[in-house]
């Protein structure tokens, strides 16, 4: 009974094989492609996203970074729906349209979201801030757009949210109290503005990314 599989920053190319999804005990997926590659070397098309995971149910942890998936709008997360337990969700550099759909946020479970280097040219959706365990939130380079919804910054678990080289990310920070949690928070190369919170000064262990 397989629990667990990387292959991870290997260098396999072409389409993911859809048999994967027959490996039905699955807790933790790793199938990234190497970050450093010019290209990504492995693909996956949205139907085939939705029929690869939609026996994977017992999945926790699911991290394809890397992986062209040729998936816009809501389709991708859409097909992640089906994983329910899901807590960790890294999908780095996949090639993703916008927008960043709220669909996501059904997946009650997350306390990971790592969604660099995608272009979703759209907000941070609003029901983000209903993610109760979320501790990771990482959008760099994602192309997004509108105001970023300040309750998002008062999720009590939440202790990393980068936000940074988003050039077109409207935002300030609320001026009641932010996560205690909160020990990393980037938002460089964005468009924030306003005061900074006093708080921040009472946060011994927060590391403030370059503005």
């Amino acid at each position: 009974m397989l629990n667990y599989l990387n292959f991870s920053h290997a260098s396999f190319q072409g389409e993911i094989p859809i048999d994967i999804s027959q490996l039905t005990n699955l807790i933790t997926l790793d199938i990234s492609g190497p970050k450093d590659a010019i290209k990504n070397l492995l693909t996956m098309n949205n139907q085939n996203l939705q029929k690869f995971v939609q026996n994977l149910t017992k999945i926790r942890q699911l991290y394809l970074e890397g992986i062209t998936l040729t998936s816009e709008g809501p389709e991708w997360s859409n097909a992640l729906l089906p994983l329910c337990e899901l807590q960790e969700l890294s999908m780095y550099n996949c090639d993703l349209a916008g927008p960043l759909d709220s669909s996501l946020s059904k997946l009650k479970n997350l306390s990971v979201i790592i969604l660099d280097r995608n272009n979703f040219s759209s907000p941070v959706p609003e029901t983000f801030a209903n993610f109760q365990n979320l501790t990771t939130l990482s959008l760099t380079s994602c192309g997004l757009t509108g105001t970023f919804p300040q309750k998002i910054f008062q999720i009590e678990k939440l202790s990393v949210i980068d936000l940074a080289h988003n050039n077109n990310l409207h935002g300030s920070f609320p001026e009641i109290q932010l996560s205690g949690s909160l020990h990393t928070l980037r938002v460089s190369f964005t468009n924030f503005s306003g005061g900074i919170p006093h708080i921040i000064g009472k946060m011994r262990h927060l590391y403030i990314g370059s503005f």
